[in-house]
């Protein structure tokens, strides 16, 4: 969800110029990095390695960076 939001956000940045970067900033950096923390991410991957999961936290990478770019575009082109 954090990453659809960063999307839109962006897209509207480019599309009306009625953000500031400061602004840009706060929302996506701030506001959304808090929804979607690279922390946690990481935590989850290393515990799913500790349980022997190995191959579950392959998949568990690749989907999250995989889905977490196409949320970005999907926002990106809910905008246009």
């Amino acid at each position: 969800m954090g990453c659809f939001i960063i999307g839109i956000i962006y897209a509207i940045s480019l599309k009306n110029n009625i953000l500031s970067n400061h602004t840009i900033l706060f929302l996506t950096v701030g506001v959304c990095g808090g929804l979607t923390t690279f922390s946690t991410f990481s935590k989850e991957s290393v515990q799913l390695v500790q349980n022997g999961l190995v191959g579950l936290s392959i998949l568990y990478i690749i989907l999250s960076i995989i889905l977490g770019m196409s949320a970005v575009f999907c926002g990106i082109n809910t905008v246009k």
